[in-house]
């Protein structure tokens, strides 16, 4: 009850560069009917990962967005490298607006978007509860406009809901067109935010030096959580971006489902966006332009005839976007190309050459190969250890081909005899007693009868470390 009082004093005192300018405060009779319009729409959602040896919860702020109860939650939530098939016991919980107690409801997982940056989850049975769902709009933001958020404290502070806002005093070209609000903050990530005439414009969604979670167990975040400063903590340092509503707006028209995962396109090719030096070589001033860098064999980009040192400067007929830095311009167009199906033809602009026209090279999208989280895990319990496939991004940061044979080493308990013996993660395994390890499942099948005829026996593997070179690694059983 102390620290519950506490923390409402140091909220209403806080000092004055940490508080809103009074300037940027919505008049009180729209900062009342919003707060009370919106709090409804306000839930938490907690998750547990169930690890190889042991389980952590998550709580993060969520949003309702639909009559149905979809709810929107920031995707650094769900952990994206974290295996889909550990991920469980997904809730919501209602937080108590002193009418009525906290409820929780199970959910079920609906699946990440990486279109939009945001996560997803239901609840499991409506129970004939009416939702109160943010209706998020595409209007124009400007600068100079007053916006206002309506967040949620941490779980030790009951998940109250708090107002803030500021004035939009900028726009960062990045990879998102994110706006700054320069002068007072936005309430917390998993924010909706509105502008001066009640209409959802944005949300704010995780960033660099903010907390995305409202509780945690493990680790340092379960320290901070801990804490009975963590609120007061996160309400110093509250965040000043948000993200427009025509960046997201598509997920929520289109989520995806656990009957059907969303699909992402795929190019097979590294872009790296063309510097002013190389720019004014090539005739390109004033004109955003990727070179492509590299291209991954019988990849899309391949097919389409694309070269290695080819200029990039039409996308569709349209010219790529600009961004703050050389870098911004691939990634934008990543983005651009991420939120269209495998199987789309799309047009590219490129040129070769200085003194040659650019030619356009017709290139069909195909779906993107598969990642870490789509990949269950084999534990050995025995050593401490789990592996999983190998994905295509792993041989190709490694110089790889894309064929190599074994399994990667995905996680090791601290203190295990895996780990004395020094096996690391992200290594990969390739043969166990001098049989060549194929996949997980031969892996597993042969890992399990090794250890049924000779529990006590070392097993000597024989690794490939990142830089690419082999080791030999013997690991003692525990006696």
């Amino acid at each position: 009850m102390l620290t519950r009082l506490f923390l409402i004093l140091a909220m209403l005192a806080l000092p004055s560069h940490f508080a809103d300018a009074e300037a940027t405060q919505p008049t009180p009779e729209t900062e009342g009917g919003l707060y009370e319009r919106i709090v409804p729409s306000l839930v938490a959602v907690q998750w547990t990962w169930t690890y190889e040896y042991g389980r952590m919860d998550f709580v993060a702020a969520g949003v309702v967005v639909r009559d149905d109860g979809l709810i929107a939650i920031p995707m650094q939530a769900a952990d994206p490298g974290v295996p889909d098939v550990q991920m469980g016991d997904f809730k919501i919980i209602i937080p108590s607006r002193e009418q009525h107690d906290e409820q929780e409801m199970e959910a079920v997982f609906q699946g990440r978007d990486e279109r939009g940056d945001l996560a997803f989850v239901k609840p499991k049975e409506t129970s004939g509860r009416k939702w109160t769902p943010v209706k998020f709009e595409d209007v124009p933001v400007n600068i100079g406009d007053r916006v206002s958020s309506v967040g949620m404290l941490v779980k030790s502070s009951g998940y109250r809901p708090f107002l803030s806002g500021g004035i939009v005093g900028g726009t960062l070209r990045g990879e998102l067109p994110t706006f700054i609000v320069t002068s007072g903050r936005l309430a917390a990530v998993g924010a909706p935010v509105f502008n001066d005439r009640g209409q959802a414009i944005g949300f704010v969604n995780a960033q660099p030096r903010t907390m995305h979670l409202l509780h945690a167990t493990g680790g340092r975040d379960a320290e901070f959580f801990n804490n009975p400063l963590a609120a007061l903590s996160i309400l110093q340092f509250r965040p000043r971006l948000f993200v427009p509503a025509r960046e997201f707006l598509m997920c929520i028209n289109d989520p995806p489902t656990p009957e059907k995962q969303l699909e992402y396109p795929w190019v097979g090719a590294a872009l790296t966006g063309v510097d002013k030096d190389l720019a004014e070589a090539f005739g390109l001033q004033d004109q955003a332009a990727i070179e492509v860098s590299d291209i991954v064999p019988n990849s899309p980009c391949d097919k389409a005839g694309l070269k290695t040192g080819m200029k990039i400067v039409k996308f569709d007929g349209q010219p790529l976007e600009r961004g703050d830095t050389p870098g911004d311009i691939s990634r934008r167009l990543t983005r651009r190309v991420q939120r269209l199906k495998p199987g789309t033809v799309v047009t590219l602009t490129v040129m070769s050459e200085k003194d040659k026209p650019p030619v356009e090279l017709k290139m069909t999208l195909e779906k993107r190969p598969v990642r870490q989280n789509e990949l269950p895990r084999y534990w050995a319990e025995d050593l401490g250890f789990s592996v999983r496939d190998i994905t295509f991004h792993d041989t190709y940061t490694r110089k790889q081909p894309p064929d190599l044979k074994g399994v990667l080493v995905a996680l090791i308990r601290p203190q295990s005899p895996a780990a004395s013996a020094r096996l690391e993660n992200e290594q990969i395994i390739q043969s166990v007693n001098g049989v060549p390890v194929v996949n997980r499942e031969q892996f597993k099948t042969d890992y399990e009868k090794l250890r049924a005829a000779k529990p006590k026996d070392a097993v000597v593997f024989v690794v490939l470390t990142q830089d690419g070179q082999t080791q030999t690694i013997r690991v003692e059983p525990p006696q």
